[in-house]
């Protein structure tokens, strides 16, 4: 069984459906991980193990952020690292206080009051991009505008360690962004949102704030880059696309800003005649089985109209919760497109996702 090196590439590759190329027209589509355990990139073996509820959250390992204990304790009790019933628990609570809000409004005022008010040249993320999911969070936790954004501030801390690439001199850090997020969501649980309210009730205070700690680090970077990489895929296609979820999830899928995430097994799993045991590590190759053209023919393709479904927020109990939030900013935001024209080719040379500066800055003319 082949190894997975794909992400050995320092330089990137020309697009994430080059970068899978060679391993789906080998058929490696289960490989083992250099890390331990498999690395699973096929659509049909990525959604087969998503929905085992063997294939569960994967604990993190505080003993190794002993020096960053904040940080540790919000990964430690973040609901992407929890399994079995206190899993199904919280996140049917966390399901259920996104069902309180008033998405359709929350989203329509986030994107319009923004673009209203940007400059008429903007920089993509920082002033239309971070500002929207800064605002859309603010309205989801109850925040101020100005808690909302030193929330964004203590993400970026935290982001120093937390990331493919940590910074080991900028641990100190990342510990104070992750005591600044947890004052923070305590002061959500004190505004008017019915999120916290919902999430308060069914769980308490002092969970309620360790989960609202782990959304906001798990969503906020994360759908700030999700949304300006799909944006720059509108823009390169803007005479195809259309404000709907169904374009919306291709501008996604072709971005793939989110090449994995990881899974652990809880018990034995069988799948393309191989047997996983218990306790192995699996790493979901997202961003491959969005570019496998036994899912999406002719993967590179922009094609607003196709029936697979893209698996840019990963799929089954551990699936993004933030998908409904991410593609209703995405799909408002598209029906700006006409509004706004980026200065240069939109899309990088190249796709590095594990890179921090992999989309570079891009100006757009607001009309």
């Amino acid at each position: 069984m082949k190894t997975l090196d794909t992400f050995s590439s320092l330089d990137g590759w020309p697009s994430a459906a080059a970068a899978f190329a060679g391993d789906f027209r080998t058929g490696d589509r289960i490989q083992t991980a250099p890390w331990g355990g498999y690395a699973i990139l096929g659509h049909a073996e990525l959604l087969s193990l998503s929905r085992n509820p063997a294939a569960d959250g994967m604990a993190a390992d505080t003993n190794a952020m002993s020096a960053t204990p904040v940080l540790g304790r919000i990964l430690d009790r973040a609901l992407f690292t929890q399994s079995g019933p206190v899993h199904r628990l919280e996140r049917g609570a966390m399901i259920a206080a996104f069902a309180s809000l008033p998405l359709q409004a929350l989203t329509d005022e986030a994107v319009r009051g923004v673009v209203q008010a940007a400059p008429e040249r903007a920089d993509l993320r920082a002033d239309l991009v971070e500002r929207i999911v800064r605002a859309s969070w603010a309205a989801l936790l109850g925040l101020s505008p100005e808690d909302a954004q030193r929330c964004e501030a203590a993400v970026k801390k935290m982001a120093y360690l937390l990331s493919p690439n940590p910074r080991s001199d900028k641990a100190d850090l990342a510990e104070v962004g992750g005591i600044d997020l947890n004052e923070l969501c305590k002061i959500a649980l004190r505004g008017p949102s019915p999120f916290v309210a919902s999430l308060q009730s069914s769980l308490g205070a002092d969970r309620t704030v360790e989960l609202l700690a782990g959304i906001a680090f798990d969503g906020i970077e994360t759908i700030a880059v999700g949304i300006d990489a799909a944006m720059r895929v509108a823009f390169a296609n803007s005479k195809a696309v259309r404000p709907t979820s169904r374009c919306a999830d291709e501008c996604l899928r072709l971005a793939s800003p989110t090449p994995l995430t990881m899974r652990y097994t809880t018990d034995v799993i069988e799948v393309c005649d191989i047997v996983i045991e218990p306790g192995t590590p699996l790493a979901m190759v997202w961003a491959a089985g969005n570019h496998d053209p036994d899912a999406f023919p002719d993967p590179e393709q922009f094609n607003s109209e196709r029936s697979s479904r893209p698996l840019t927020f990963g799929m089954g109990n551990h699936a993004c919760l933030g998908h409904a939030l991410s593609r209703s900013l995405l799909v408002r935001l598209l029906m700006e497109i006409e509004r706004l024209q980026p200065e240069k080719a939109p899309l990088p040379e190249r796709w590095r996702p594990l890179a921090g500066d992999w989309l570079f800055p891009l100006r757009v003319a607001v009309i």
